[in-house]
């Protein structure tokens, strides 16, 4: 190699190797000027941003917590007050079972307190079923109650925030509302008037006898027997009507019977009359017939939806009662079926020892509602009479 080549090689290593120990000097010794106070100082800036923003998200969820937990309790009180007033008429019952499930409820960890001017009763009402209720507060007649639930007030004292900044603690006052309405309610009576339905309920019915009660000479088309399962259901009836009657809702009722045809005998009405009057009418009178209870059902629903005060915006039941043996024409499970299609709850109730419970419990769940059973006539009216008084409530705020 030419010893000029060799030179120049020689000048570029030791240029290389010169630059190399430059850049190793500077990133050894050199750092910026005054970097670590700039940290000390962003993070002595930012510290307190952040506690604040901490203290002020534990305070929002407090807040928000305790927020619920007063609705929760509102609602449970206001709910409890409607059920206790639909089924017993009295402001003092309700104000009391409201103020017991108010102090069961917890806020901010401490029973919430309840006075009993924190309940306003009045009318509830709406114009169509898609539609908001609207609360009036002291108007008769009497189907709703309000509840303004601030437990604050009537502990005399304020919620305090977990985490609060100086010598001055930050309160806050957090106030909900609760109303529960009756809702309106169109019902069909579903009565039973098989030939069955003659004898006892104490006894199996038998179309080869007369029922044992009978007189002497008694046939089908006189005066039903005394103690038979008609007069003893006609009694339960007429207690039924008796408590919607004291009710503060106004609920519209009609009159379907049945034995092997079925009858729609009266639509729906408020002037519950005439349904004791129909049935005066069969009792004078009573005939035979076998038990075709789907068709009853069936009946009742179509009662429902022609009558010309049916209600659009109203809840619809139907209360079935029979003696639970099934021998003729549509099946109940069918009647219950085409109940559950039109949106039409079913309550069922047998009566008699030979009663078909376990059908007619099927029934009353395939229609979204509740079956009894009795076998007296006492019973029979203590299961008309919880119906009565089970009537749907709404949680309209």
């Amino acid at each position: 190699m030419p010893k000029r080549q060799r030179v120049n090689r020689m000048q570029l290593q030791r240029a290389l190797q010169s630059q190399f120990q430059f850049q190793r000097m500077w990133s050894t010794n050199w750092k910026p000027q005054g970097r670590q106070g700039g940290i000390v100082a962003l993070v002595a800036f930012l510290l307190p941003v952040l506690l604040i923003l901490a203290a002020f998200s534990i305070n929002l969820a407090y807040m928000e917590l305790t927020r619920t937990e007063l609705q929760i309790a509102a609602d449970a009180s206001c709910r409890a007050a409607g059920r206790a007033y639909a089924a017993t008429g009295s402001q003092e019952a309700a104000i009391l079972v409201a103020q017991d499930t108010a102090s069961r409820n917890t806020v901010a960890g401490q029973p919430m307190p309840m006075e009993a001017n924190d309940l306003v009763f009045g009318f509830a009402s709406r114009a169509g079923l898609d539609q908001r209720y609207t609360f009036q507060a002291n108007v008769a007649p009497f189907n709703a109650v309000n509840i303004r639930a601030d437990s604050l007030v009537a502990a005399g004292e304020s919620l305090r925030f977990p985490i609060s900044f100086g010598n001055q603690s930050v309160i806050f006052r957090p106030v909900q509302i609760a109303t529960c309405a009756q809702v309106e309610l169109d019902v069909c009576l579903v009565v039973d008037r098989s030939g069955s339905m003659a004898f006892g309920s104490d006894e199996t019915a038998d179309p080869l006898r007369l029922p044992m009660r009978a007189p002497v000479g008694w046939t089908f088309g006189q005066a039903v027997p005394p103690q038979s399962r008609w007069s003893e259901a006609q009694a339960a009836v007429t207690a039924f009507l008796d408590v919607l009657n004291a009710s503060p809702q106004q609920e519209l009722v009609s009159l379907a019977t049945y034995n092997h045809a079925t009858y729609p005998e009266l639509p729906l009405s408020s002037n519950y009359a005439p349904i004791i009057a129909r049935l005066d009418a069969y009792s004078a009178a009573f005939e035979a017939g076998g038990t075709n209870i789907g068709g009853g059902i069936n009946e009742g629903i179509g009662l429902m939806a022609t009558s010309p005060n049916r209600r659009n915006f109203a809840v619809k039941a139907a209360i079935v009662l029979t003696d639970g043996i099934h021998n003729w024409g549509t099946h109940p499970i069918d009647g219950a079926y085409n109940a559950a299609s039109q949106n039409v709850v079913l309550y069922t109730v047998t009566f008699s020892n030979e009663a078909d419970q376990g059908l007619m419990t099927n029934v009353a769940s395939i229609g979204a509602g509740q079956h009894y059973h009795a076998t007296n006539q006492a019973e029979l009216v203590a299961a008309f009479e919880s119906i009565a008084r089970s009537l749907p409530l709404l949680l309209t705020e």
